[in-house]
């Protein structure tokens, strides 16, 4: 029986044996949490990590109102810009005071003026526009003038339900821009989305925007947004101009 005992406690000492670690195993462990703990702070504070900024969005026109020191929008419409994620998402980026929204009264309508005269109007994703709207109007096609720009232009522009564009510089110009139930937004690392008319009429819930795209590090601002009103806005629905900024992400997550 002696010798039994004898040979299990040896057994135990010779397996405990085995799982003792020595002082440089011990070290070179302490240094490997080290190193990836310095690493993780490093991701999550440095400003090459932090999520994207939104684009710029100016708001011009009627549709802006001076309230003693305040610029007012109009009930109708609502303006919203969002920074970025952090890496792994735990930070959001606030909006930068360069590309804080500017909101004014002043507007250049000039460039307008003569689309008043126009014979030409464009449909996005519109389905039985009345007769009565475009009586005497030609229907302009919407064709792009490059891979990254289009710049369309018409007495009236109509748009319907969700639209994607690809192209990165937008341009939109109408005497009458009638946004019903309308989602019209672009997404890049570069870019600008340009919207003016003299008279907008509002139909629904309806949003233009601009998003930054993802990346691993140095997340770079999204497209800025232009959105001008001359002379009248009409109508009971209402409209969101927004831009959002890209997320920085892990390299095994982006899209």
């Amino acid at each position: 029986m002696k010798t039994i005992i004898f040979m299990l406690a040896a057994s135990v000492m010779l397996i405990a044996g085995c799982n003792v670690k020595s002082s440089d195993d011990v070290k070179k462990e302490t240094d490997e949490i080290i190193k990836k703990s310095q690493q993780d702070i490093e991701e999550l504070t440095n400003s090459l990590y932090r999520g994207g900024q939104p684009g710029k969005i100016t708001v011009k026109g009627i549709i802006v109102k001076k309230d003693a020191d305040q610029m007012l929008l109009d009930d109708r419409v609502k303006v919203e810009q969002i920074g970025g994620k952090g890496n792994r998402g735990v930070s959001q980026t606030m909006v930068s005071e360069k590309n804080n929204a500017v909101l004014t009264e002043t507007v250049d309508s000039k460039s307008l003026a003569t689309l008043g005269e126009s014979k030409k109007y464009i449909n996005m994703g519109c389905e039985n526009i009345p007769a009565s709207e475009i009586e005497g109007l030609e229907l302009e096609p919407s064709i792009a003038l490059t891979d990254s720009v289009i710049s369309l232009s018409a007495k009236k522009i109509f748009i319907c339900g969700e639209q994607k564009i690809t192209q990165s510089f937008v341009t939109l110009s109408a005497d009458e821009l009638v946004l019903n139930n309308a989602s019209l937004s672009i997404k890049g690392v570069v870019g600008n989305l340009s919207i003016s008319a003299s008279n907008i009429i509002l139909i629904g819930s309806s949003s233009v925007a601009t998003a930054g795209v993802e990346s691993t590090i140095s997340v770079l601002d999204a497209p800025s947004l232009d959105f001008t009103v001359a002379t009248t806005i009409s109508g009971d629905g209402t409209l969101k101009i927004a831009s959002i900024g890209g997320n920085c992400v892990q390299k095994d997550e982006k899209k």
